[in-house]
């Protein structure tokens, strides 16, 4: 396991990057399957909420990619 810290103010536990000392949530979002949706308020609300849940609360890792299909558009 990398070398860990907690930020105190949204105590949110995180690993450092070794080679650029960055600090990275341990915790993050993937976008796969669940956000490969049709682009359409009904489907999209939801997600709305669940990335807002995770900002709201420190998360700022969200994993997509372009073979997630729609998820990169959420």
């Amino acid at each position: 396991m990398g070398l860990q810290a907690v930020d105190i103010k949204n105590n949110m536990a995180r690993r450092i990057i070794p080679s650029t000392g960055e600090l990275l949530p341990v915790i993050g979002l993937g976008t796969s399957r669940v956000f490969d949706t049709n682009l359409n308020e009904r489907s999209l609300n939801p997600r709305k909420e669940i990335v807002k849940a995770l900002l709201d609360h420190g998360g700022s890792l969200i994993d997509t990619s372009p073979m997630y299909g729609k998820a990169e558009e959420v």
